[in-house]
């Protein structure tokens, strides 16, 4: 408990520190299962968040705040692309999977968040209504984020008057990034002066 902020930590299954991410993509434990469920129903939340499209573990949580009728948010980052180009069998268990489970979690989620216009449009036209894009970006001027954007302002060439707008993220075309590059005219013609800045792998 910190700052007025509870803190949960859910035991899942074991796994070698150099595969921790298999923590959320493998079912979760029984005692994860009853020690979700217990705090949920004690703590009584008006509403949830959750993101993670694709993850058993999240999938087992939408289903908890489903039955406890608990409405949640639902942020979806992007497609498991990986799992889909791996081989015929695999990709045939993951479709139904996603088809059945991921699909349950989706269709029960009182909204859902995008990261761009391109993931929105990938999901069930019935699931549209309820869903708002969020770009993948923020102003860390507005955000008044000290310290570390002097050294990008330095690095970059940029001067204290221009702002700056910066994306985090893998760079791909379903993250969204072009939408804020097809903004920057309207900034311009609005005399703003701004930078952009993407940090990111490149896929």
């Amino acid at each position: 408990y910190k700052d007025g902020i509870k803190f949960y930590q859910i035991p899942l299954l074991p796994t070698p520190k150099f595969l921790q991410f298999l923590k959320i993509r493998m079912p979760i434990n029984v005692q994860a299962l009853f020690k979700i469920k217990s705090f949920i129903e004690r703590e009584k939340p008006d509403a949830a968040h959750i993101h993670g499209y694709g993850f058993i573990y999240i999938d087992t949580i939408a289903f908890i705040l489903s039955k406890l009728k608990t409405p949640y948010l639902f942020t979806i980052h992007g497609w498991p692309i990986r799992h889909l180009s791996s081989n015929i069998f695999l990709k045939a268990c993951f479709q139904v999977y996603l088809d059945t489970i991921s699909n349950y979690s989706v269709k029960n989620a009182s909204r859902i968040s995008c990261v761009s216009r391109f993931l929105k449009d990938q999901l069930k036209f019935a699931y549209q209504s309820k869903t708002e894009v969020i770009y993948n970006c923020f102003d860390p001027v507005s955000l008044r984020i000290p310290s570390a954007f002097i050294d990008i302002r330095k690095k970059h060439h940029v001067n204290p008057q221009t702002k700056i707008i910066l994306s985090l993220g893998r760079i791909a075309y379903i993250k969204g990034f072009q939408e804020i590059i097809l903004l920057i005219p309207k900034f311009i013609q609005r005399g703003i002066d701004v930078k952009y800045l993407i940090a990111g792998e490149d896929e």
